[in-house]
């Protein structure tokens, strides 16, 4: 049943209508308040309810899946819901494996009842069923029951008030939270120290920041519980500074008495302040109060460290943890992923299997894309195997990881094999094969599984879904397609996604649409150098090589930082322009302005620039000059020899494309056609006589073209 469904039978029907903006007491004015918790029960027929108290209370939680008292409910604020920023485990952003021991409890099958299925009914039974689905995250389920109580004429206390709205949280919705505050209002257990610390972490997971604070401040004498649920409720809502001033607030009026869960959330707050010092002080300080053998406060450190990027720190800080858990290990390797480092991931996998520790799924699923990363798909069909051994072949984040492994490998069969067989497919699931065919070159293949999703009605798409079939349409060159797709993001309001208008303008260049391009770069209001870059390219490619440097000198004066894709987006603009001075001039300003290393990409565009210009000589000493030269730079040189009609440089230049194994049909014509054009025609007969024997398998060209809306190939 639906939250809001749920409001109308709760009598609760008036806070629906949210932009009243009317304060919560005043607006509840018209619904009955229930009893206080001293009232006696209704008449009827089963046994009266117990008084409201503490032990009773944990008597009733002790059936509980975890059993833990309302006490251990309070210390786990920040865990609860997904996405809270803090971690029973400790992990931290984007490392962290957040909500771990909840979210594994989620993967199993849990059981649930309604209010009319259960066999005692009595506030007790009741609140302790309602914590336990809110805990395993059934939060429909929680208020289902909440609203079966109600209607039997069962009277909610503090309790029951704590379970509801840990639900509230875990939904994330405003008005739910500003119902449950009223009911609790008119029962006057708004001052009920449980109660308020239970609004103030809804508040904050709700994304009202201001309502938690208020809530705080009106309690009189918060424990160090409550002020975990502020910290971590700021934290949430990325208030960094905030929570380091909640935190330095905590500890001048109740001192040093911080848990666990305070440094998790304090170790957050200050990696996002950014300040590798001030992580540097809290990490003192959690070692000065005894907190630097608990592993749950040591890999929230471990985070910490990763926030900022640097291995070496991290390998270092990982390298002295006395007591490491499989969060520890996984935390790490999700780091070396990002990182690139897919080989170091894998050698720590086999360091913490020999070490006794267990892999869980988070670490399987780190190792295929490691084997992603390599593109190994014989060692990927392994831990394939290790997945289904350990029981986690259904599981929907790993049967994902296996197909992007097995479509970065070069094997579709396979994934479409695990997709097809895949039952309850995500949206992820579907992006993953759509990407699969797209990197593979079957830009096509994705666009007609993209058809299929959308004919099933099965998945509103996200960004990365879109920037992925606008890559296709990239790959295909299809600008009718790409229209569509532009017209999509605005109705799904996935326009706005900077990913999204950088894959459209990439799009809108290669299909030769410059104005489009322009367009698009015109109304970003924030750009990244992938924006710029982007530009100068699509520039480039179509001969607009003037507008291409001027936006390329327009970039220092708007303070973008140039990288060396932007240094080779503008040489290759100048070569396709006949812009050589201007090109080189950029080329001594990429090393000795920026210090870039030139890589074998802007060698080749240099030497194909001045080949071009039919300055062969200095292309062949810019060649010449050059230790590790790729295929590129000597392909470039060996159409600029054909191109001027200098066959001599044109034979050097196929002889060392040759060695390199770099030969292609392209090429075979090309030189071809430069000895038949000195007129050695036998000689052109006998490279491409030659050629065709060595090569079996030809890849036939193909051309299309759209009529109608119809391709014609």
């Amino acid at each position: 049943m639906a939250p809001r469904a749920l409001l109308s039978r709760l009598r609760l029907a008036p806070l629906l209508n949210h932009r009243r903006r009317r304060h919560v007491r005043s607006s509840l004015s018209a619904a009955a308040p229930p009893p206080d918790d001293s009232a006696p029960p209704p008449p009827g027929p089963g046994p009266p309810p117990p008084p409201s108290n503490s032990r009773l209370f944990v008597a009733g939680l002790s059936s509980s899946a975890d059993e833990r008292s309302l006490t251990d409910a309070f210390a786990s604020f920040g865990t609860v819901t997904e996405g809270t920023g803090s971690s029973s485990d400790g992990a931290k952003g984007k490392y962290s494996t957040e909500c771990r021991g909840d979210r594994e409890r989620l993967d199993r099958a849990q059981p649930h009842e309604s209010f009319d299925e259960m066999p005692a009914r009595d506030v007790v039974a009741c609140s302790a069923a309602i914590y336990r689905h809110a805990r395993n995250g059934m939060f429909h389920e929680a208020l289902g029951l909440f609203v079966g109580m109600t209607r039997a004429g069962l009277h909610p206390n503090s309790f029951t008030l704590v379970g509801v709205l840990l639900a509230v949280a875990g939904l994330g919705d405003t008005v739910l939270a500003e119902c449950i505050h009223g009911w609790a209002a008119k029962s006057l257990l708004e001052s009920n120290l449980f109660v308020a610390t239970a609004l103030v972490d809804a508040y904050a997971k709700c994304g009202c920041p201001m309502k938690a604070r208020g809530v705080f401040g009106e309690m009189r004498n918060p424990t160090v519980v409550s002020w975990n649920a502020i910290i971590s409720g700021l934290v949430h809502n990325k208030l960094f500074e905030e929570a380091v001033l909640a935190f330095k607030s905590l500890c001048c009026y109740l001192g040093p008495v911080c848990n666990a869960v305070t440094m998790i959330s304090v170790a957050q707050a200050y990696a996002g302040c950014g300040d590798l010092g001030m992580c540097e002080s809290i990490h003192a300080f959690a070692v000065k109060i005894g907190f630097d053998l608990d592993v749950s406060v040591t890999n929230s450190m471990l985070g910490m460290y990763l926030s900022f990027g640097n291995l070496d720190t991290g390998r270092e800080f990982f390298r002295r943890i006395a007591v490491r858990n499989v969060v520890t290990w996984t935390t790490m390797m999700s780091f070396l992923l990002e990182q690139a480092h897919a080989g170091e991931v894998i050698r720590l996998y086999v360091q913490m299997t020999s070490n006794g520790i267990v892999p869980d799924r988070i670490a399987m699923v780190s190792l295929v894309q490691a084997c992603a990363l390599l593109g190994d798909g014989r060692r990927g069909k392994v831990v394939h195997n290790q997945i289904v051994i350990r029981g986690f072949s259904r599981e929907l984040p790993a049967v994902n990881s296996l197909i992007t492994m097995y479509s970065k490998s070069a094997d579709l069969g396979s994934a479409r094999a695990l997709f097809d067989g895949t039952r309850e497919k995500s949206l992820v699931s579907w992006t993953a094969m759509v990407s699969g065919y797209v990197g593979s070159g079957n830009a096509l293949e994705g666009m007609h599984l993209y058809s299929k999703m959308r004919h099933e009605n099965v998945f509103v798409i996200d960004h990365v879904t879109l920037v992925s079939l606008l890559v296709a349409c990239y790959e295909a060159a299809k600008f009718e397609l790409c229209v569509q797709l532009h017209g999509c993001s605005y109705k799904a309001g996935l326009y706005l996604y900077r990913p999204v208008r950088n894959t459209l303008m990439a799009v809108y260049g290669k299909c030769g649409y410059v104005s489009l391009t322009h367009k698009v770069f015109d109304e970003m209001i924030s750009r990244d150098v992938v924006s710029w870059n982007t530009m100068i390219l699509s520039y480039g490619i179509n001969g607009q090589g003037e507008q291409a440097i001027a936006l390329f000198n327009e970039m220092e004066e708007y303070g973008a930082e140039r990288d060396s894709v932007t240094y080779l987006n503008a040489l290759l603009a100048c070569s396709h322009s006949g812009l050589t001075d201007d090109g080189l001039v950029i080329f001594r300003r990429m090393i000795n302005e920026k210090h870039i290393n030139p890589r074998q990409e802007h060698i080749g565009c240099l030497v194909d620039m001045l080949a071009r210009a039919g300055r062969l000589d200095e292309a062949a000493e810019v060649v010449s000059l050059t230790q590790k030269v790729g295929a590129n730079a000597w392909k470039a040189l060996m159409g600029g020899g054909q191109l001027h009609s200098n066959m001599e440089l044109t034979k050097v230049a196929a002889e060392k494309v040759l060695k390199m194994g770099s030969f292609d049909h392209g090429h075979v014509v090309l030189l071809s056609n430069a000895y038949a054009s000195a007129g050695k025609y036998s000689a052109a007969e006998s490279i491409r006589s030659c050629y065709s024997k060595q090569s079996k398998n030809r890849i036939l060209g193909l051309s299309s073209i759209e009529v109608k809306s119809s391709s014609i190939v």
